[in-house]
């Protein structure tokens, strides 16, 4: 006779409770993917979380967050348990899913002007958007100052220009939701039109050798140094712009070398020679 499983307790009451907080945080426009998010309990108490779609398993993990990549319906009920260490489950903590009210095909166009252009296909009911474009500041490639801005756009709508945005190629989320229906999300990386200056204080002068500070900023490949010679009358005699291929002397790497073979922190700076 085959019982399926046998457990032995104490007698004392393990049962977690239930998840708190539990929402859809992403539902990719043009994808079946999801993202949901909610409290992280100590793992003292929970060893686990379970996430279903009505009856149906999605995944597993001791996370605040979950990655769905195939959901198996657009609509139903999420239901979230925690499991505690004796195996227990709680209560369900439900979301409601409806991605056949959400809009669909989402297309955001960044300008290099900071006009963010969001387009998208309504739902047969239609309601009021809400849309939002934010920086992504979870992402590896964030905006140095985080940019969030949303407008109401009328029911019968389909695109709208949020202005101001970042143009510095860092990383963005758009979410569009439909009154009653699940929000649609979008990411991607704003226009590319700005790189922040090279600061004069990370070139360090010390003698005859100049140290250059590795740039902090994220948004950069090559760094370029430019020498000017000035004769005595003040005029300038002699200009050198120093790149990927100018090389002071054959043992004396380029410039450039400043952006390869950063694993240790000595490499971040890189010391030239001055020449007489």
């Amino acid at each position: 006779m085959n019982i399926g499983k046998l457990t032995v307790t104490g007698g004392a009451a393990h049962t977690p409770a239930a998840p708190t907080n539990f929402q859809v945080e992403r539902a990719y426009a043009n994808s079946d993917e999801l993202t949901v998010k909610w409290n992280l309990a100590d793992y003292s108490t929970i060893k686990n979380y379970l996430l279903y779609l009505d009856n149906t398993f999605l995944g597993g993990r001791y996370d605040d967050t979950l990655y769905v990549k195939h959901l198996p319906a657009k609509t139903g009920t999420l239901k979230l348990y925690a499991v505690g260490a004796d195996g227990s489950r709680s209560l369900a903590t439900e979301a409601p899913l409806n991605e056949a009210a959400a809009v669909s095909d989402v297309k955001v166009e960044p300008g290099k002007d900071g006009n963010v252009k969001v387009s998208w296909t309504n739902p047969q009911v239609s309601g009021e958007k809400t849309v939002t474009v934010k920086s992504d500041t979870g992402s590896w490639r964030y905006a140095a100052k985080p940019y969030s801005q949303t407008v109401k756009v009328a029911a019968d709508k389909s695109r709208v220009t949020i202005a101001n945005a970042p143009v510095d190629s860092s990383r963005y989320v758009v979410n569009v939701d439909n009154a009653g229906g699940t929000t649609a999300t979008a990411t991607g990386a704003f226009a590319d039109a700005a790189i922040e200056p090279y600061p004069a204080c990370s070139v360090i002068w010390n003698g005859d050798n100049v140290t250059l500070v590795r740039p902090e900023t994220q948004d950069w490949r090559y760094l370029y140094m430019t020498e000017k010679w000035i004769g005595e009358n003040g005029k300038q005699q002699q200009e050198n712009q120093l790149g990927a291929s100018y090389t002071y002397s054959q043992n004396t790497p380029p410039i450039t070398g400043i952006i390869r073979g950063r694993t240790t922190p000595a490499s971040y700076t890189r010391s030239i020679p001055r020449q007489s």
